[in-house]
């Protein structure tokens, strides 16, 4: 039997899956314990299930993460010029 290759994880694909409210929050709130001051502990995160694409699958994720992001930040620097240019005119 072939051992199963193990892919090191992108960080913007690992932070993107465990912000999900469907991927890792559902995890973290199973294994959270304590009342007064919710934790996990290291072994509890290691058995965290996180699908691993190949690295260029991630690659490709975090590429369009980060043009999204950029396009949104473009977008929000125009919409406050606008707002400045319609001020002006009053």
């Amino acid at each position: 039997m072939a051992e199963a290759k193990i892919v090191a994880t992108l960080p913007t694909y690992l932070s993107f899956f465990l912000s999900m409210e469907s991927g890792g929050q559902r995890q973290i709130e199973k294994l959270q314990y304590g009342q007064t001051k919710p934790g996990l502990n290291l072994n509890k995160i290691k058995t965290f299930k996180v699908p691993n694409p190949p690295r260029e699958q991630q690659k490709i994720f975090e590429d369009f993460v980060h043009t999204y992001n950029l396009a949104l930040k473009k977008q929000l620097q125009t919409s406050g010029l606008e707002h400045d240019f319609f001020f002006s005119l009053l």
